[in-house]
């Protein structure tokens, strides 16, 4: 349903984009309308922003980090996400401690 940038700059992004993936079909099932943000910010300082929104109607929403600080040892988990949409519903989740998600009726 979600496709990833062609931007990424490491495997541990591209995973977290499969995973924002999986987690965003779920929020929008919920009543989450595109665009959607999020920050993701891991316990070891690593940091990823973006967005998700359509190229164009009827496509897959495609995913744009606009910002993110990796650090060299890569992800450490939980990863915590907040996610607001354009409505600014808001709901966090953190992935790697069983990807439930918390606020906005999703």
């Amino acid at each position: 349903m979600y496709e990833q940038s062609t931007r990424l700059r490491s495997n541990e992004t591209a995973e977290l984009a499969d995973q924002l993936g999986v987690v965003l079909s779920r929020l929008v099932l919920g009543g989450f309308e595109l665009p959607i943000y999020f920050a993701a910010i891991a316990p070891n300082g690593t940091i990823v922003a973006g967005e998700y929104q359509l190229a164009e109607p009827g496509a897959q929403a495609a995913c744009a980090f606009v910002s993110e600080r990796l650090r060299p040892e890569g992800l450490a988990v939980p990863v915590t996400i907040t996610f607001v949409d354009s409505n600014g519903r808001a709901a966090t989740t953190a992935l790697g401690q069983g990807e439930s998600v918390q606020g906005g009726d999703a």
